[in-house]
């Protein structure tokens, strides 16, 4: 895939990923028990989770040649460790 195409695909799944966090938020902004502290954390380290994300992207954007062949590998493990906490997160919800 190239860099372009490649940006482009993780901009947007980025962007989904906010809408998804924003829902999250507001299911948690609804809930008034003693629960809702752990659901507070897990969208504080949703939200932590995105911006490193969102950091590692604008790197790459930044970077051409061969280092951006080296940053996609960063790219992909903190798109992994977003995607696991924002299903981490719904499934603390549903239970």
């Amino acid at each position: 895939m190239d860099r372009k195409l490649y940006i482009d695909k993780m901009a947007a799944k980025l962007r989904e990923w906010d809408d998804d966090i924003l829902k999250f938020e507001n299911k948690v902004d609804k809930i008034k028990n003693d629960t809702s502290s752990k659901y507070h954390e897990q969208l504080e380290e949703l939200k932590h989770r995105r911006e490193q994300a969102r950091q590692k992207l604008d790197h790459l954007r930044q970077n051409s040649g061969e280092a951006w062949e080296e940053l996609k590998e960063g790219m992909e493990n903190s798109w992994n460790s977003l995607e696991i906490s924002i299903r981490k997160a719904w499934g603390i919800l549903r239970d």
